[in-house]
């Protein structure tokens, strides 16, 4: 059996061990917040038609749907504000509904040069080009071949028949599964990464080229050709 000292001489460390924990968490939330960096990978994909019918598994797509914006106040409270906003900018949303109605992803666009608030930064886009802003889809869906099905609608199909040849997006370069996913849909890297300095919340943004010691290593990496 345990003395009263072991008893004691366990306790004390456990505090000390939990004391330790939280003050690493507050100093790792302060460092953050005083300064912090975030780098996205520029990506591009030619838009290609492809024989989807959302129809075909349940869902339906629209882009003015009267009810989205109470939808979104049920189902996303805390985007409310920030959607009609984005509205109106003549930002475009593309919505997906299952056929209960129910809002199950969406995709925001923009079809002329864009400023990112929270980035500080202009996306500047080519003619006929989109750079698709921000995407969801319900995490019950994401996993699955519906979600990819989706995914791959609001990434292609719908632009396509509006006259729109290809689209850019920033995905944050620790995103692997991002990365991959976006590369199985078309995308590839075009040689540009935004990089983001955040000084007491205060974004300072810039875009760059990859270094000659990156594309190096991506070389390398890649699997010999025959």
């Amino acid at each position: 059996m345990f003395s009263n000292n072991s008893k004691n001489n366990i306790s004390a460390s456990a505090i000390i061990e939990k004391s330790f924990l939280i003050l690493k968490k507050i100093i790792r939330k302060l460092t953050r917040y005083i300064y912090y960096k975030d780098k996205y990978l520029i990506l591009e994909a030619p838009l290609k038609a492809r024989a989807l019918n959302l129809e075909s598994i349940g869902f339906h797509a629209s882009d003015n749907n009267p009810e989205f914006m109470h939808q979104v106040k049920m189902q996303f409270p805390h985007k409310y504000k920030l959607f009609n906003k984005r509205l109106k900018q003549n930002l475009h949303c593309l919505r997906v509904y299952s056929d209960q109605n129910i809002l199950v992803a969406y995709s925001w666009s923009a079809t002329t040069d864009y400023f990112e608030p929270l980035w500080k930064y202009t996306f500047r886009l080519k003619p006929k080009q989109i750079y698709q802003l921000d995407a969801f889809v319900k995490p019950e869906y994401r996993k699955s071949l519906q979600g990819m099905f989706i995914t791959a609608y609001m990434s292609h199909n719908y632009f396509i028949k509006r006259g729109i040849t290809s689209s850019i997006i920033a995905v944050d370069k620790s995103n692997k599964r991002l990365l991959k996913f976006y590369s199985f849909l078309g995308y590839k890297e075009i040689g540009e990464k935004l990089v983001i300095r955040y000084i007491f919340r205060v974004s300072f943004s810039v875009s760059k080229p990859y270094s000659e010691r990156y594309m190096k290593v991506r070389e390398s990496k890649k699997p010999a050709e025959a």
